[in-house]
Parts: C-alpha cells; sequence; structure tokens
C-alpha cells in the first residue's frame, strides 16, 4: 500500500522533456492483440539484432470485459515510461496529461473527460499479463552469479497503483509504478525504446482521446520509419526515402470500432493538421494523401 507522505515528497512537478516510445516487437505484439480485441496469444520472440535468443511469450488480457485497446493506450503507457525510465517511480495524471500533449485550448469538461480517459487506461494497462520465457542461460542477458539456469518474465504490462487525494482543495490522483513492466525491461534490454522532443507531441488540435491516439500513432510510425532508414547501410535510402502508411490502420486503431463517414473525415483533417506541424517542427520533409481507384483517400505518403 502506498504512503501518501512518500508520495508527495517524491512526485515531480513536470513531466520530462523528452518523450519515449517502447518499439520492442514485445510491446508491439501486446498492444496489437489487445487493439484487436484478443483475450490471448501465444509466440515466439527473437532478439531483434542477434536473433540468438528466443523466447516463449504468452500474453492475456485478464479483465473480464474484454475492454478494446486502443493507440490512446499505448500513449499513455509511452508518457508512464517517459517518466520510469527517467527515475520517476511516483507521478501524476495531471503529468501524464502534460506528457500526451493536453493544451489550454481544452475546457474544463473536457480536460475532466481527459483526466478519466487516462484513469480508465491505467486500469486496462494492469489487466494485461505477460509470461515471457526465454531459450537461453540466464548469464548470456543478465551479469548473473549463476554459473547456468533458466528464468521466466512474469509480469503485467504496466504494474500501476494509484491514489485520489485533495490538496489545498484541489484534486490530484497520483500513480505510482512499483515496479518495471516486462515491456519495459526487455525493451531496455534489447535497446528498443525511442526518444523524441516533447514538444513533438503538442500539435495544435484540441487534445481529446482521439487526436492524442492519432499524434502518437503518426509520431510512433515515423519514428520507427527513420529508425529503420538510419540504421540502413545506403546513405541515399535515408534521403529519398518515401513510406506510405494505409488510413485503415490509423482508423483502426485511434477510432471506435464501425466508425463512420464523419468520424474518419475528422481523423484525416486532424492527421493533416499535425502532419503539418511536423513538418514545421522539420520530422518530415513532407506528405501527401492517396486515394484509390473509387477515389476514396486510403494512404498517407510521407517523405523524408
Amino acid at each position: 500500500m502506498m504512503n501518501p507522505k512518500k508520495q508527495l515528497q517524491n512526485v515531480q512537478l513536470y513531466p520530462t522533456d523528452t518523450f519515449k516510445i517502447a518499439i520492442s516487437n514485445l510491446a508491439r505484439k501486446a498492444f496489437e492483440m489487445c487493439i484487436d480485441g484478443k483475450s490471448e496469444i501465444e509466440f515466439e520472440l527473437f532478439e531483434s539484432r542477434t536473433k540468438k535468443i528466443k523466447s516463449k511469450v504468452r500474453i492475456s488480457n485478464l479483465n473480464p470485459l474484454k475492454i478494446r485497446f486502443g493507440e490512446f493506450e499505448w500513449a499513455v503507457f509511452d508518457a508512464c515510461v517517459s517518466e520510469r525510465i527517467e527515475g520517476n517511480e511516483y507521478t501524476t495524471v495531471a503529468i501524464i496529461a502534460r506528457h500526451l500533449g493536453c493544451n489550454n485550448h481544452n475546457s474544463d469538461k473536457q480536460s475532466h473527460a481527459l483526466t478519466q480517459a487516462i484513469i480508465d487506461s491505467l486500469e486496462k494497462l494492469a489487466c494485461i499479463r505477460i509470461i515471457a520465457e526465454p531459450d537461453t542461460d540466464i548469464k548470456k542477458i543478465y551479469d548473473s552469479p549463476l554459473k547456468s539456469g533458466s528464468f521466466k518474465f512474469r509480469g503485467y504490462l504496466l504494474a500501476n497503483e494509484s491514489l485520489e487525494m485533495s490538496v489545498n482543495g484541489q484534486e490530484a490522483t497520483i500513480v505510482h509504478f512499483p515496479k518495471n513492466g516486462v515491456v519495459l525491461v526487455t525493451a531496455e534490454m534489447k535497446d528498443q525504446i525511442i526518444s523524441c522532443p516533447q514538444e513533438l507531441l503538442e500539435s495544435p488540435v484540441r487534445s481529446t482521446p482521439c487526436t492524442i491516439a492519432i499524434n502518437h500513432f503518426l509520431l510512433r510510425r515515423i519514428l520507427e520509419i527513420k529508425g529503420s532508414a538510419e540504421t540502413s547501410k545506403s546513405n541515399k535510402r535515408v534521403k529519398s526515402l518515401r513510406h506510405t502508411i494505409l488510413l485503415e490502420s490509423l482508423y483502426n486503431a485511434c477510432l471506435d470500432e464501425n466508425p463512420s463517414k464523419l468520424q474518419k473525415q475528422h481523423a484525416r483533417q486532424t492527421s493533416k493538421t499535425i502532419l503539418d506541424y511536423f513538418v514545421e517542427k522539420n520530422l518530415i520533409n513532407g506528405y501527401e494523401f492517396e486515394s484509390g481507384k473509387n477515389g476514396k483517400v486510403r494512404a498517407i505518403n510521407l517523405d523524408f
């Protein structure tokens, strides 16, 4: 159980300057399972660089309601990762909201709705259990005093607990991360965490779970693409890279199930505003929307 006095002494007042995104295969598998609405998956996971470490992994959604996840939950997770990696064991829902780009354009009603959405997301993240059993000796991964032996990760996507408090007439929800989650541990072990300036989450759109999800989705995909290109041996590939993001994948991750035409249109307009902001910040050189043979907008082409 959390100690309120210790919490107040250790919670930070401002978010960190950088936003971190976990791009490990384990993180991707966990969130794709939740976004697709599945309750459990099993698979074999290879360490991406050496291909020598193989793990048997089982991911389960222990929430009895099997609530569908979206990109918004992924964004909340990465905001918490950003704090935890910096050594902050305690944070607040307000800090998480600021990490996600919550700005002054929101009304009190909208800010309250966003706060509740973050609290709901934290509860969802705590219900995802991950068991990973590497098919290798423990000494190959850890500097262990053991001469030999096997081990098994068992934990949750984001273990957390919270305490709602009233301080000087102001309501506050303090969040405690009792330990690093399995995804964070394995991502750090494999160096699969990308850092970017916090300002890239602060695009000039009204902060709602939907717009935050779209901002995170586009930022995550762009950083993954750029990271992949920069590790390529061909410098020409980096300079002339063009990549296509299918809008259907954005709709599936960021919108409700079976979104209406109006919701899709709003998502495209929000994407345009965010991508214009990314061009202004020199994250990408440009972009264009691509239409299919039927005239419907189907994809975004990004230029780097």
